[in-house]
């Protein structure tokens, strides 16, 4: 810098970033101006004192230029633009002054601004400004059609506006705030708003009435694009689909069409040569009884108190165990050894006691249709809600999953790979041999839909793969060898066909492969299957002793407290926040130590379902799968990038995780001021063909 100058890089909260960080660039020193003539507001907005870690640098204010810039490891500046000019605009971040630039390199241009403003509708829009040698020459979609060439479409301006001059500031800079709207997007044509299109009309005639509402006073052709010619976005286009459908009798467009058949004439092309959906037949509510409905209501009252009542078992159970060996014996050994076994027996208790409920209360379920709020449904109802009494996430991904789901009346292979799943009705559900089931699948064969309760089958082929966090509607097959993938949704009455590829919401077919070119299982013996089945009920005990451990401290210490104080003096309950604290730090430490030594020298590769390797991954899921309850709070704060950095992840500065899961913590590299959000499936293992399959998982910066 000159002399009685001094520049540094900082964060918005004015702390000194290191060399080689992107920040806003200040400027110190003794020839620091008082602020700006004439402007207080600007000048304190703009002229702010300097904080005490800047005492280093010399002069008593501070000067906040607004732009962006790296102090380079020789000392150089590297500018990258303004903090002023980035904006984010329909879910996209702008930079206006790339946009800017660009204009200003078109011939004839000799000054350009960018800057946002609202329409009649409240519609926020990009609008340009230029300045030219040649006025008259001015054409918009010429300026429109080069910026396409070099720009996304979501960053050309809905509409140019030609100025004499520019405003500005006393700086000298361009005053945006000052542009003016452009007279297009205040022009409320209301008569083409409510124009009424005619139905008998050629389909290019009523896509441009449609087109009028929202791009009024525009010249609109079936030669224009409508993002790069008319300035339309995401938000438009819905809206433009949805007047279609509703006005315009074309029922058959979507918004994906928008975007995949462009210009407008390809788009009237493709819908005319696309058949209108079938009209769908009338739905019909059916009536409920009043009487039926308070019954209803009241049967699931009484049972809502059974329910909390064991579900309370599963808590107080142990302690009232540890408290009155406590009483008799004065055997703290004898009492921690007897709650521990109480609660290791907690659970399978409750899956036989699920399993009993089933068969008792509903017995087999069959397809059809039953009315809501009835008998049927309430059973159906009492049966799904005592199944969730059982924590059956820590039976996914081993052998007895597809045991217990037998017993719940699923026809399902003893080779079938089950991850976290959610099913309506079990015994309409088949799932073949070697099928793969990844985390949070949803088997919907039960809906209430019109009144009733609606069950329905739905049938897995052997060796079918089913992606994460997919939905399978009732009345839908996947045959032998198929595959619907992540995030997709299959509805009623379709097939997935041998060797095809599905996928999206609603799935389509994506692609069909050749069965010899699918990943093809390794053979397992019934003995070994047997002997990980031991392997994995013996490791499930082991559970308990994980969440109850760390807790029996704060057991001891308030039982103690308890004894050591009068009848009904609970003065002592004051200090249980603090233990409540220690038991989440030794909690976090038991199960960052645990998951460090079972993923030790983890590496992306394939590996055995039936092997201690896999069963050593298992374990550690599971232990995530537990924390993420027990260490709820704490997520979404700056306190789980240490955790996941504990757990062997490598996560950059300032980057926000919330409840994400099915995390291989050594396989994730996460770079700075990145953002993960809330149930956010992070780099999960696949299983498939009896293998587990890992790799690493990269987000960047």
């Amino acid at each position: 810098p000159l002399p009685n100058y001094n520049l540094a890089v900082v964060d918005e909260k004015l702390n000194l970033l290191p060399v080689g960080e992107r920040g806003e660039l200040i400027v110190t020193g003794p020839g620091l101006s008082k602020g700006y003539i004439n402007l207080p507001e600007l000048t304190a907005q703009k002229f702010v004192p300097k904080p005490e870690a800047m005492s280093a640098l010399p002069g008593d204010m501070l000067y906040k230029t607004g732009d962006a810039a790296v102090i380079n490891p020789d000392g150089s500046i590297d500018f990258q633009g303004r903090f002023d000019d980035q904006i984010k605009l329909r879910g996209y971040r702008i930079e206006l002054g790339e946009i800017e630039n660009r204009l200003s390199n078109l011939t004839d241009i000799t000054a350009a601004a960018v800057a946002v403003k609202k329409d009649v509708n409240g519609q926020d829009h990009l609008a340009g400004y230029i300045v030219c040698d040649d006025p008259v020459k001015m054409n918009q979609q010429h300026i429109r059609e080069e910026l396409a060439k070099v720009l996304p479409a979501y960053m050309i301006p809905s509409v140019i506006m030609q100025l004499s001059d520019m405003p500005r500031l006393p700086s000298g800079k361009i005053d945006r705030k000052a542009l003016p709207v452009p007279a297009m997007l205040l022009e409320n044509a209301v008569s083409i708003t409510n124009e009424v299109i005619d139905l008998d009309a050629p389909t290019g005639e009523r896509v441009v009435s449609a087109l009028r509402k929202f791009f009024p006073n525009r010249d609109i052709e079936l030669s224009n694009d409508f993002f790069t010619d008319l300035g339309g976005h995401s938000l438009l286009a819905a809206a433009f689909v949805s007047r279609l459908r509703r006005e315009a009798n074309l029922p058959q467009a979507s918004l994906k069409d928008i975007y995949l058949h462009r210009p407008l004439s390809k788009l009237v092309e493709y819908w005319e040569s696309k058949p209108a959906p079938a009209a769908q037949a009338k739905r019909v509510f059916n009536e409920i009884p009043k009487m039926r409905f308070y019954l209803c209501w009241l049967a699931q009252s009484f049972s809502l108190l059974l329910m909390y009542g064991l579900f309370a078992v599963q808590i107080f159970f142990p302690y009232l165990g540890y408290y009155y060996v406590v009483e008799e014996t004065k055997n703290i050994p004898y009492a921690i050894t007897t709650a521990l076994c109480m609660f290791c027996f907690i659970p399978p208790l409750f899956a036989l006691f699920s399993v009993a409920i089933k068969w008792l209360v509903i017995g087999k379920m069959k397809e059809g249709d039953y009315p809501l709020w009835g008998t049927y449904y309430f059973r159906w109802w009492f049966v799904k809600t005592m199944q969730r009494l059982l924590p059956s996430q820590f039976l996914n991904g081993t052998p007895l999953y597809s045991g217990y789901l037998r017993r719940m009346g699923v026809k399902v292979a003893k080779d079938a790979q089950l991850g976290a799943i959610t099913i309506g009705a079990e015994d309409l559900v088949t799932i073949g041999s070697d099928v793969s089931i990844s985390s949070q699948v949803v088997l919907n064969n039960a809906v209430v839909e019109d009144g009733l309760l609606k069950l329905r089958r739905i049938s897995l082929g052997d060796h079918a793969y089913i992606g994460s966090s997919a939905v399978i509607a009732g009345g839908a097959t996947i045959e032998a060898w198929g595959e619907l993938q992540d995030l997709s949704h299959l509805q009623e009455g379709k097939t997935i066909k041998s060797g095809e590829i599905w996928q999206g919401s609603p799935a389509v077919l994506k692609e069909t492969k050749a069965i010899e070119d699918l990943p093809q299982p390794l053979y397992v013996s019934k003995g070994k299957r047997m002997k990980y089945s031991v392997i994995f009920t013996l490791t499930l005990l082991i559970f308990p002793f994980v969440i109850l451990l760390p807790l029996l401290p704060t057991i001891v210490i308030l039982n103690n407290l308890d004894n050591s104080t009068p009848d009904y003096d609970f003065s002592y309950l004051i200090v249980t926040p603090s233990l409540a604290l220690s038991y989440i730090i030794v909690f976090t430490l038991v199960t960052v130590v645990l998951t460090r030594l079972l993923q030790r020298n983890i590496k992306p590769g394939k590996y055995p379902v039936y092997s201690l390797f896999y069963v050593r991954k298992w374990f550690a899921d599971q232990l995530m799968s537990l924390s993420l309850i027990v260490l709820h709070p704490i997520y979404a704060t700056v306190y789980i990038s240490l955790l996941f950095r504990a757990l062997g992840a490598k996560v950059g500065k300032n980057t926000e995780i919330s409840t994400a899961s099915s995390v291989t913590h050594p396989l994730l590299v996460i770079g700075k001021g990145a953002f993960v959000a809330d149930a956010v499936t992070l780099g999960e293992s696949d299983v498939r063909g009896q293998q587990l399959i890992l790799d690493k998982t990269v987000r960047g910066n």
